[in-house]
């Protein structure tokens, strides 16, 4: 064994021997990478995730996926699923999507097989923190008893107190604060007992909220500033943030209530936007944007509740460029509403309107009925100031109705505790009478006991079952007040449009069956497309075929311009060597998925036929199958249906690719060195420029192999293809992409991208690893078109690829 090889294994057993692993120089592990043998990598992997976990989640991400990697090719079953659990985690905190769920079944799934019991309650536990941020709260309930189950396997006694604090948090998320407080209590309890303080502090935190909910707002401060001391002495950077958003909050609710009473407290205040600015920091120190975001708008209405709404929109605008980088429909809904306000109240009624409707938009779409309800109202108030009393008396109707919606559920809800409850006491009355049957021989004076017992729990029923009544019917009427009374100031309002009432009704409801048939038309259209949609993407090559033909160093941005796509991208072997295509079909949306999809099986075929072929052969092969499969005979007026494509073969015993294209060429973008000072292709296809970045002024030789002026179809003079052969080096970056990309309008000019911007952009990232590379390609073409004000006009496509 080497010298190298000897430290890594070293060092790699003082890992697992010592625990305080986070402090191991991040660095220092990535230089042992390249001379690591598999079973290495993945501890070394594992290691920089955790290490990145807390402080670039990006970075995290990508080391669990290598991790993953490595561990699937090697069968390491515990790696494996540990990793999945992190991944898991991490998808979590980026954005709560449906994800998060799937890597943490994966883990579950290999733990159960190898009755990993300590790593179960684990998983369980992200779980029920998933369910219970989705609002699904008996699953969640379910997710807490599998904690309790496998920690009691495990003899875990602080799981046990985890799966009590989840318990707790979804009966305070349930507004049963009883149940919360004793599961919250029972948690804080066992942490103290097994001295735990990251969980001492959860639970605080979570014990503040019960009161915070009980509007108990000075107990609720203190639960939260002991939290914070803990996070702070533990130096745990989410808990903090969270603790410091929590204390603003308090702080925040205390400017509304002054608000309401038409006075200002400079103090709270103050104090408000210091410790949701601080939360902020922390939330973006470890690039959480969900927590980021959920600051910016607390801080966003303590200034519009302080009567400053033009302060106020500049934070909100801030807001809503966080989401645009995760998915959060409730935030949304919450920016967007917050926006309509600021401008209604600095006149600008036409941004307020649009804000408005947007929010109202993002609401039907989630079915969130208190948020579409509100939305409705607030749009309706704009008419309203527009002075367009017709549409402000539409959108009114609509709040109306939701409101009559939200009533009768509720309703449907008391009923049917009421019927629970009458049951579970004429079950519990039946019981009596027989055990008051079976005890007739007792005492006289005891069974007169009994009676006046029953009699008198009887009656506390009785006085509690009108006491429900009377609560009930007091909601009622003031719900009815309050609705008459906003009528009423509705009509006097709309007095010259009084008369058009009964055509408004009878409009409204045509267009309402208007509405339904188009929804249903539209809704069957979207169902068939996204099924089309998951078909495409199950054909596409997957993670495990990225990494075994374009290895760890990759990316591949693909983004549709409507839901499936016209541009496709393949990957194939033949012995060792390995093909990579990015292929643009004709048109885009459905026309161009079955051409990409006509592409992907015809490369399959022609490699599936075993046979040795060159780039160009493969292309030639591919324009005949198109040509025959289309019935194309070159007629005039015949559909000229056919993709344009890059086709390269990378063979590494060789250190050279074979290119083909068909109008779409490759760029190769490396240092520029000494040796390349002298390069000399004397093939004409091969063009080569001089770029410095912009950044550090270094030099870089950009290498076009270009392409064919020639469609995969017909054409009017089908030639066949030319094969390039080049030699590459370790350290080259090979680039593939449609023309979706630089033909992009946007920018402050409303113009194309550009490929010669595009080839500034590689070189100023090439040292960047390729997914920061990837993420900077999107925002850079993101930004491009919002500054233009701009739709995506074409798929887009964008494979790169590090020569390792």
């Amino acid at each position: 064994m080497s010298r190298v090889g000897q430290y890594i294994i070293i060092f790699i057993l003082l890992l697992i021997a010592v625990p305080s692993y986070s402090q191991v120089n991040a660095d220092s592990l990535v230089k042992l990478i390249p001379t690591a043998n598999s079973e290495q990598k993945v501890k070394i992997y594992s290691e920089l995730e955790k290490i990145y976990f807390g402080n670039d989640i990006n970075k995290a991400e990508y080391y669990a996926r290598k991790a993953i990697y490595e561990a699937k090719a090697l069968d390491k079953k515990k790696e494996l699923a540990d990793m999945y659990h992190e991944l898991g985690k991490i998808i979590r905190i980026k954005n709560f999507d449906d994800s998060s769920l799937v890597y943490f079944r994966k883990s579950i799934e290999i733990k159960q097989f190898t009755k990993d019991y300590e790593g179960l309650h684990k998983t369980w536990g992200n779980i029920g923190d998933m369910y219970l941020y989705r609002g699904e709260w008996e699953k969640g309930l379910m997710a807490a008893d599998s904690v309790m189950n496998y920690a009691k396997k495990a003899d875990n006694k602080r799981s046990t107190g985890i799966s009590n604090m989840l318990k707790g948090n979804i009966y305070l998320q349930m507004a049963k604060y009883d149940k919360a407080n004793v599961h919250l209590q029972q948690a804080l309890k066992i942490f103290e007992e097994i001295d735990d303080k990251p969980g001492i502090a959860r639970a605080l935190n979570n014990i503040a909220l019960i009161y915070q909910n009980l509007d108990k707002l000075e107990e609720a401060l203190k639960f939260f500033k002991s939290s914070l001391e803990i996070s702070e002495f533990l130096r745990d950077v989410r808990s903090e943030a969270e603790a410091l958003n929590n204390i603003g909050n308090i702080y925040s609710n205390k400017v509304i209530k002054n608000y309401d009473a038409n006075h200002s407290d400079r103090k709270a205040i103050d104090s408000a936007i210091l410790y949701n600015t601080k939360a902020k920091e922390k939330f973006k120190k470890i690039d959480y944007l969900t927590g980021q975001v959920s600051s910016n708008n607390n801080i966003g209405f303590i200034y519009f509740h302080s009567k400053n709404p033009k302060l106020a929109l500049k934070v909100f605008e801030e807001s809503e460029e966080l989401l645009k980088k995760i998915s959060n429909p409730y935030e949304e809904i919450v920016v967007n509403n917050a926006l309509a306000l600021c401008h209604r109240d600095l006149k600008n009624y036409t941004e307020a309107l649009a804000y408005s409707k947007k929010a109202l938009e993002i609401s039907k779409e989630n079915k969130i009925k208190e948020r579409e309800m509100m939305s409705s109202r607030y749009v309706s108030s704009i008419y309203d100031s527009l002075g367009n009393h017709k549409e402000a008396l539409k959108y009114f109707i609509l709040y109306a109705d939701l409101m009559d919606d939200l009533r009768d559920s509720v309703t449907q809800k008391i009923v049917e505790e009421l019927k629970t409850q009458y049951n579970t006491e004429k079950q519990e009355q039946i019981i009596a009478n027989q055990k008051s049957s079976n005890e007739k021989q007792k005492a006289l004076n005891e069974k007169q006991l009994e009676i006046n017992k029953r009699q008198k729990n009887q009656l506390l029923l009785s006085v509690i079952s009108v006491a429900i009544v009377l609560i009930f019917l007091i909601l009622m009427i003031r719900q009815y007040l309050e609705k008459r009374k906003a009528n009423n100031q509705l009509q006097h309002k709309n007095e010259e449009v009084s008369q058009q009432n009964e055509e408004i009704q009878s409009q409204r409801d045509e267009i309402y069956k208007q509405k339904e048939l188009i929804e249903d038309q539209q809704k069957g259209i979207l169902d068939s497309i996204q099924y089309a949609s998951r078909i495409q993407q199950a054909v596409l090559p997957q993670t495990d075929i990225l990494f075994d033909i374009m290895g760890p160093e990759h990316f591949v941005l693909f983004k549709p311009r409507d839901i499936v796509s016209g541009d496709f991208f393949w990957m194939g072997k033949i012995g060792n060597r390995k093909i990579i295509v990015a292929a643009d079909c004709t048109g885009h949306g459905v026309p161009g998925a079955f051409m990409s999809m006509l592409g992907i099986a015809f490369l399959n075929e022609i490699v599936n036929t075993g046979e040795r072929i060159t780039a160009n052969v493969m292309l030639n092969q591919l324009r005949e199958l198109v040509i025959h499969s289309l019935r194309q005979t070159g007629k005039t007026g015949e559909q000229k249906d056919g993709m344009d494509l890059s086709l390269y073969i990378i063979n590494e015993d060789e250190s050279e690719i074979e290119f083909a294209g068909a109008n779409n060429p490759i760029l190769i973008v490396r240092p520029l060195g000494d040796e390349s000072l002298y390069d000399v292709f004397e093939n004409e296809k091969i063009n080569q420029q001089i770029l410095s970045s912009d950044y550090t002024k270094e030099q870089f030789q950009v290498i076009t192999l270009k392409a064919d002026k020639m469609p995969i179809g017909i054409y009017a003079s089908n030639k066949p293809f030319e094969n390039i052969t080049f030699k590459i080096r370790k350290g080259d970056v090979i680039y593939a992409f449609s023309d979706g990309y630089q033909d992009q309008f946007g920018g402050l000019k409303n113009k194309k991208f550009m490929i010669k911007n595009l080839k500034q952009l590689l070189v100023n990232n090439y040292q960047k690893e390729m997914s920061e590379q990837e993420r900077l390609l999107d925002n850079t073409i993101e930004n491009w078109k919002k500054e233009g004000n701009c739709d995506q006009i074409d798929d887009i496509l964008v494979i790169g690829m590090r020569v390792c």
